[in-house]
């Protein structure tokens, strides 16, 4: 079993350091949309970051969530200035 670890730049690689990890091997799951949605008040910071720049369409509703939520200034203020 290979246990994945994100790096600083929030891309999840492999423990053993082969390579990038593939979406539904560990990590946190950002990397790809469910037909639930997306929630950012269950992500951090950069996770919510990593997920509106793979998906930037999605930045209005992100948006939208996060200020029903947890309304983090610091990301609320990233997703008004994101322009994807």
């Amino acid at each position: 079993m290979t246990t994945d670890w994100y790096a600083p730049n929030q891309q999840a690689v492999r423990a053993d350091e082969s390579g990038p990890a593939e979406e539904g091997e560990g990590g946190s799951g950002v990397a790809g949309k469910d037909d639930e949605g997306f929630d950012p008040g269950e992500h951090t910071i950069g996770d919510v970051q990593a997920y509106v720049e793979e998906y930037p369409e999605e930045r209005d509703t992100v948006r939208a969530a996060e200020e029903d939520g947890k309304a983090r200034v610091t990301l609320l203020e990233w997703l008004d200035a994101f322009e994807g």
